[in-house]
C-alpha cells in the first residue's frame, strides 16, 4: 500500500510534481521512479512540491538527493517547494536546506 499520491503537471518548461502524504520507505519507488522518468524524458526542469507532504523520512530525502543528481547530470535544475515545519526541519537537519533549491511556496 502506497502512502503517498503523486501528481504531475508539465507547466510550460517545468514537470511540476505534487507529493501528498508520507514520503518515506514505503513510497520511495513509486516517487523514485516518477522523478528518475522526469530526467530522461524530455529536457524539462523540475519543481517537487512538498506543501503536502505529512512526514518525510530518509528515503524520502534519498529519493530526493538522487532526483537532484539526476538533475545536475542531465544539465536540468531541481527545484523544491517547502513543505510544512516538520518536513523542513528535517531538510535543515541534515544540512540540505542551504545545498537544495528551496523556495517557498509563496514563489520565493
Amino acid at each position: 500500500m502506497e502512502t503517498i499520491k503523486i501528481e504531475t503537471e508539465l507547466v510550460e518548461e517545468t514537470l511540476e510534481v505534487r507529493l501528498i502524504g508520507e514520503f518515506d520507505l514505503q513510497s520511495f519507488d513509486a516517487v523514485d521512479e516518477v522523478l528518475g522518468n522526469a530526467m530522461m524524458g524530455g529536457g524539462h526542469d523540475l519543481l517537487v512540491d512538498l506543501r503536502g507532504v505529512t512526514f518525510i523520512d530518509s528515503s524520502g530525502i534519498r529519493a530526493l538527493m538522487r532526483a537532484e543528481s539526476r538533475a545536475v547530470a542531465a544539465g536540468r535544475h531541481l527545484r523544491l517547494i517547502k513543505g510544512p515545519e516538520n518536513v523542513h526541519r528535517v531538510f535543515v537537519l541534515a544540512g540540505l536546506d542551504t545545498r537544495l533549491d528551496i523556495a517557498n511556496g509563496d514563489g520565493s
